[in-house]
């Protein structure tokens, strides 16, 4: 009897093993075939500041698929590289309007920087946790500590993306009307 129950506890066991492989294989296709869209999407979505001759292609397996807006439909965030000047940057599809493109870096000013190819790290940090800046003196570059009064509670997942090894990262997040770009220094 006991064999009995073993043996129907392993099938079912690989039955639902088999049922969530197939779920994240459908998402991460989906995932994958979004990132081939072309700047012609980013164009609809009215964003005409940028040149429509470049085309944004995946730059790396780094990518998250996360709600970060809220809506219940999860966007799709990853690394893609400018064609014509190879300059990295972070894209975010739209869960609900795929049309509907927010590109950080790859040759659009972020921060200062038009190039993210320093990103190496890349994960979600979930709802509910406080983020801040970064003090720094102007004058000397020292790290003066965390700016405490301009630091929020995340109402959504937000995105944190980091070099391999270095104190500082930068945070991507929703602010209630578009993404945001917090950096931090520890």
């Amino acid at each position: 009897m006991n064999r009995i129950a073993l043996v129907i506890g392993v099938v079912l066991l690989m039955i639902g093993c088999a049922h969530i492989s197939t779920e994240q294989e459908s998402k991460e296709d989906v995932a994958i075939a979004d990132t081939t869209k072309s700047l012609a999407v980013l164009v609809q979505s009215g964003m005409t500041k940028i040149d429509t001759s470049i085309i944004y292609t995946r730059y790396s397996d780094y990518g998250l698929v996360e709600d970060l807006n809220g809506d219940n439909f999860p966007e799709l965030v990853t690394l893609v590289a400018n064609s014509k000047t190879n300059e990295i940057g972070l894209r975010i599809i739209d869960g609900k309007d795929r049309g509907n493109v927010t590109m950080f870096g790859a040759g659009n000013e972020i921060n200062g920087m038009k190039n993210l190819r320093w990103i190496k790290l890349m994960k979600a940090v979930p709802k509910g946790f406080f983020i801040a800046p970064t003090n720094i003196d102007s004058l000397t570059g020292d790290v003066l500590g965390i700016d405490s009064i301009r630091g929020i509670f995340l109402r959504n997942i937000a995105v944190q993306v980091a070099p391999q090894e270095s104190h500082s990262s930068a945070i991507v997040y929703w602010n209630g009307t578009d993404y945001s770009w917090m950096h931090q220094e520890f």
